[in-house]
């Protein structure tokens, strides 16, 4: 059962699938590893979606602001976070969230 107030982006799934199943071995996930860790996950984050308009606004926004390459995805879960009124951003990439102006309480902790 996913908590209430626990959310992560969904394309931030399959960022994790894609690390997991990546890494160099020994620790190295098999692809079913992966989806069963995945499936650990979502008994306790609820992934949020941006609806095509949603995300043609944020791809809009990401552009005005200069927005390029990669840091498009953590623009897009700082979206997400937002679209759930989110009052705390765990991620490793603080700069970047700090640089999007998530606009939440506490607008990014590192967790690691």
């Amino acid at each position: 059962m996913c908590a209430a107030n626990a959310f992560c982006a969904s394309h931030s799934l399959a960022e994790t699938y894609s690390m997991l199943t990546r890494i160099p071995p020994p620790h190295r996930a098999t692809a079913l590893e992966a989806t069963r860790f995945l499936d650990t996950i979502g008994e306790s984050l609820t992934p949020v979606s941006l609806q095509p308009e949603e995300y043609r606004l944020a791809l809009r926004r990401a552009a005005e602001t200069g927005i390029v390459g990669g840091l498009i995805y953590d623009f897009l879960i700082a979206t997400c976070a937002r679209k759930v009124a989110a009052d705390r951003l765990y991620t490793w990439n603080v700069r970047h969230h700090e640089r999007f102006g998530v606009g939440i309480a506490e607008p990014v902790q590192c967790r690691g």
